[in-house]
């Protein structure tokens, strides 16, 4: 399944990316899923509480609990989060909180540039999954 997502939302995973550059920044992918593709209709941002927020993230679980019910009536689509200082491939601790199939892991890359990867579970194998990104808004 393709992750699809809007020049808008694209610009806000980048501006929350690039707010503290030097911690991990994380969030929700919120939207639906339609004929294979994965819309991103909301970036959900959330606040990095891990105790080394340079080289990991955790969420604030009262953050997740306000955000799961906010958005209730549509699906999380997956999370994203920074690096950085590494490239946007899977770390080994990445690929340890991945518990759920079909759910996207979109990394945002500062090393040399932004750069975007996202990765997905299927039948337990991992995929890194196509990102398209539209111009404009889209309804599904």
């Amino acid at each position: 399944m393709p992750l699809i997502i809007t020049q808008a939302i694209f610009k806000e995973l980048t501006s929350h990316a690039l707010e503290n550059p030097q911690i991990e920044c994380c969030g929700y992918l919120i939207g639906s899923s339609y004929r294979d593709n994965k819309y991103v209709q909301i970036a959900a941002k959330m606040k990095n509480v891990h105790p080394d927020p340079e080289h990991f993230f955790a969420f604030d679980p009262k953050e997740q609990l306000r955000i799961t019910t906010e958005y209730q009536r549509m699906d999380i689509l997956g999370i994203y989060h920074s690096h950085p200082r590494s490239f946007a491939k899977l770390s080994a601790k990445d690929r340890e909180f991945m518990f759920f199939e079909n759910q996207s892991n979109l990394i945002i890359s500062l090393k040399g540039g932004i750069n975007f990867a996202s990765y997905c579970l299927k039948e337990q194998k991992l995929y890194r999954e196509k990102i398209r990104i539209f111009e404009n808004s889209f309804k599904v």
